[in-house]
């Protein structure tokens, strides 16, 4: 700590100029340097919650053909299932489930594109069968597989 306050004191001096030769209130040198070691605290927490999400997202990424859940999740990355769930809506906006099933779709938009057989794009995308493909799909984007690819081939 009496390190921080050596750095501080001429910054709260900037801040607030005192008349020459008088010194910073020690309480108040004291007072920004807590602040200053609270706001590098959370920063480094910002990062390490930037990284977790960034493995988080890669995770999902490399494993959309298999069961991704929670605890799965949580497991492979060791963390919390709960940390799991907070950084997808609070980081994404979006639940955890509801992040897998859209990356899910835009694997299956682009595969749609390479193969003729839905049932087969499904599958690639990671959906468990057609029918949960076509029920995202059609709730994503108002309509069916066949009519998207229609409309976008």
């Amino acid at each position: 700590e009496t390190g921080i306050v050596t750095y501080v004191s001429p910054v709260l001096d900037g801040i607030c100029p005192l008349k020459v030769g008088q010194k910073a209130q020690p309480e108040a040198v004291a007072a920004v340097a807590e602040i200053l070691v609270q706001a590098l605290e959370m920063a480094a927490g910002l990062r390490e919650k930037t990284e977790l999400l960034d493995e988080l997202l890669a995770f999902v990424s490399e494993h959309l053909q298999e069961r991704i859940t929670v605890s799965d999740t949580a497991r492979k990355l060791h963390i919390s299932e709960s940390t799991v769930t907070h950084l997808c809506s609070k980081r994404l906006g979006l639940s955890f489930h509801r992040y897998v099933t859209q990356q899910r779709l835009n694997r299956a938009r682009q595969l749609m594109m390479e193969y003729e057989d839905l049932g087969s794009v499904a599958e690639k995308a990671g959906f468990c069968d057609y029918t949960a493909f076509f029920r995202a799909f059609k709730q994503e984007y108002g309509l069916s597989p066949s009519e998207y690819r229609k409309i976008h081939s």
